[in-house]
């Protein structure tokens, strides 16, 4: 881990959409190459990080966003209740700025969704099977793979992920 820094996590304003965005759009493409094409990384950040669709989700009274801040967006993530179930969560994004990872930030948000709610008995998400950095993270806090899933998106690519379960 890095030397820790000091940072607030908080929910995402409206006007911090443009930021979120960029730093989005900065992270994927330091992550993501030789993970996926860059052709796919541009079709899904367009698709998936859009002002219309990031407003769409803050404006939605059943979908989370936290962001971790100092001066800038160090990290974010979104999170939802899945179904009708009110004990069960999925993590849909969660991206810490490649400078600041391993300083804390990822786990910090995690816990934050945690503590959000004492309702919350299980934590979903998905993450790319080869995504070997994320998925050692996810395991290391507990995370168990629940199983492999083929997703066809937009464009005619597939998301070839790993569906991970935490029990709380």
């Amino acid at each position: 881990m890095k030397n820790s820094i000091n940072f607030q996590i908080r929910p995402l304003k409206l006007q911090e959409i443009f930021e979120l965005i960029n730093l989005s759009f900065d992270v994927w493409k330091k992550t993501y190459p030789g993970i996926i094409s860059y052709a796919q990384i541009i079709t899904m950040l367009h698709s998936r990080y859009s002002h219309k669709e990031i407003k769409a989700d803050i404006q939605n009274e059943k979908s989370f966003w936290l962001i971790a801040k100092k001066k800038n967006i160090l990290g974010f993530c979104n999170y939802a209740p899945i179904g009708i179930s009110s004990n069960e969560f999925k993590i849909d994004k969660l991206y810490v700025n490649p400078i600041y990872q391993r300083s804390g930030i990822a786990t910090k948000l995690i816990k934050t969704i945690i503590e959000s709610n004492q309702k919350i008995k299980f934590l979903n998400l998905q993450v790319n099977r080869n995504n070997l950095n994320a998925l050692k993270f996810y395991k290391s806090f507990g995370f168990k793979i629940h199983k492999k899933i083929d997703i066809k998106i937009e464009g005619g690519y597939y998301m070839n992920d790993y569906f991970l379960k935490l029990k709380i």
